[in-house]
């Protein structure tokens, strides 16, 4: 009886060893196959043709925002430049369910203290000073201004990034269009208000 119990407790910390050894591997080389989601980018642009360091802001939106990160986290892999993305709101899954794995992921999470004022624009201006790429996931809603004084104050490229879910009514098995836009001559001379309607103007259309 004994040796059947040492047997079965062999064979749990095996199997625990494992899945600990796999997700790891995945979330940090391939995160898309925990959910079997398959992507393309469909534009002439890709992530490895932007050579020179900038602000990235991706769509957040319902339904799509646990992709959107794992595709983005999936893709910064590919750059030259280190990637610092900023965890989206109302989503907890890269906080939460990786954070103990250990991490060897070339990007850095950014987590934001909201308690403290102008955190966010001081640490992500820091990074694009540093020639560090910076990836903010913008809700159409949300009526922060953060991206705005950032471009204002260090000039550096604006890249649009927008998911398509060709397949909505899926969780899994899912097919995504990559699309990557380079601006760089946006309308920094608008108010801080009239400049996030036209970035979301060409954010969700």
């Amino acid at each position: 009886m004994l040796n059947k119990v040492k047997k079965i407790t062999i064979i749990i910390l095996i199997v625990y060893v494992f899945l600990v050894v796999f997700a790891t591997l995945t979330w940090n080389y391939r995160p898309t196959l925990y959910t079997n989601t398959k992507y393309k980018t469909v534009t002439d642009i890709d992530i490895k043709q932007l050579t020179e360091n900038g602000l990235y802001v991706c769509q957040h939106k319902k339904g799509l925002t646990m992709y959107e990160q794992m595709i983005l986290c999936e893709e910064s892999m590919k750059s030259d430049i280190k990637f610092n993305i900023v965890s989206g709101k109302n989503n907890k899954y890269i906080e939460e369910f990786f954070k103990n794995l250990p991490k060897r992921t070339p990007y850095e999470l950014i987590k934001i203290d909201k308690n403290v004022k102008n955190n966010k624009t001081k640490i992500l201006r820091e990074k694009l000073k540093n020639k560090e790429n910076v990836l903010i996931f913008l809700f159409e809603k949300d009526k922060s201004k953060g991206i705005y004084y950032l471009l204002k104050e260090t000039a550096k490229p604006l890249i649009l990034v927008n998911l398509k879910d060709n397949d909505s009514d899926k969780v899994f098995n899912k097919n995504v269009d990559l699309s990557y836009k380079r601006i760089d001559d946006y309308p920094i001379e608008k108010s801080p208000e009239d400049f996030m309607i036209w970035l979301k103007d060409n954010l969700y259309t």
